[in-house]
């Protein structure tokens, strides 16, 4: 709990830093903290899709596309 408050005092201080208002920093990560789970759930179509190429034999990849599929 210390690290995640530790991170949150810095981000708005980052901001702060940059010119925010307090409530524009909250705006700011707020609005990042939301997009994680778009993210999430992008990355987890994304680990689909490289195993199905990858079981299927879909079309050839080397090395650089298995350390892109973040499995």
């Amino acid at each position: 709990m210390m690290a995640r408050n530790r991170v949150m005092k810095d981000w708005f201080e980052f901001y702060a830093k940059q010119g925010k208002t307090s409530e524009e920093a909250g705006l700011l990560v707020g609005n990042t903290l939301l997009l994680l789970t778009a993210v999430r759930n992008a990355m987890a179509v994304h680990r689909e899709n490289f195993h199905v190429i990858r079981v299927f034999n879909v079309m050839e990849y080397d090395k650089l596309i298995d350390d892109l599929a973040f499995t």
